[in-house]
């Protein structure tokens, strides 16, 4: 009986070290998606495509494209500055901006040379959301770009009559 207890008890503990391996596991495989893998694997520069159009007096600036990039770019509009200038811009040259104001700011904001409209109302750059410029800011040549300061990225485009 004895031999019997012995095979019973090294059955018992392969099990045990069988679940505590798969469970191990899991977990390492839970870690390394959550916070390995999307800083590996190369890193894949973040895009938001901007498209002008002018609207009698004013611009209008439609989102069209967004490529979150590698790792993910951020997109709550917390996470953003607008910023108009008569070149593009440099963010260590802040002279040459005309305007620089937080997304926060300018939703929906109609008094603004400069407004948001978050069309989803969901709070993060999205694709359909928009920008007016109006005034003196709305002057073909100048340039609207977004600052995330999640990446220090800045994307870009250029006021173009028509």
């Amino acid at each position: 009986m004895s031999n019997n207890n012995v095979t019973q008890k090294r059955k018992g503990d392969i099990k045990i070290l069988l679940t505590t391996a798969v469970i191990l596991s899991v977990c390492l495989s839970v870690y390394y998606l959550a916070y390995i893998e999307p800083y590996i694997g190369g890193y894949v520069e973040p895009s938001i495509r901007l498209n002008v159009e002018k609207n009698g007096s004013e611009y209008i600036i439609k989102i069209i494209e967004i490529e979150r990039g590698k790792p993910k770019l951020w997109l709550s509009l917390e996470n953003f500055d607008a910023m108009v200038s008569k070149g593009e811009q440099l963010l260590d040259n802040p002279e040459s901006f005309l305007v620089h104001v937080s997304l926060t700011e300018i939703i929906n904001n109609e008094m603004s040379n400069i407004t948001f409209y978050d069309n989803d109302d969901n709070m993060n750059l999205s694709i359909g959301d928009i920008f007016v410029v109006q005034g003196a800011l709305a002057m073909d040549g100048n340039w609207l770009s977004l600052h995330s300061h999640s990446t220090g990225h800045l994307f870009s485009v250029k006021f173009r009559g028509g």
